[in-house]
């Protein structure tokens, strides 16, 4: 027997509608619930990727960021040390 929402059958049945539709009509809310439920389960799945993808390249991002300082540095040094030799001359 496929599950369904006993409340929801118990409701249907008290306000009169016969055992098979209201069985069916529990049923068929009981297969929408899940279906919502799984909906919701796979965004959160996908969203989760998103973020994982997203921290990924923020971590590259910051490591070539690292590399790039220590570049830029190098190449300062590369260019003040002849001139301040010059100057201290």
């Amino acid at each position: 027997m496929t599950t369904m929402i006993t409340e929801v059958y118990n409701a249907f049945r008290k306000a009169g509608v016969d055992e098979e539709t209201a069985e069916k009509a529990a049923i068929a809310l009981t297969e929408e619930k899940n279906k919502e439920q799984k909906d919701v389960e796979q965004k959160i799945h996908d969203i989760d990727l998103r973020v994982n993808s997203i921290e990924k390249l923020l971590f590259e991002i910051k490591a070539e960021n690292k590399i790039n300082r220590w570049m830029l540095g190098l190449i300062i040094a590369i260019q003040v040390i002849p001139f301040l030799r010059e100057i201290l001359r």
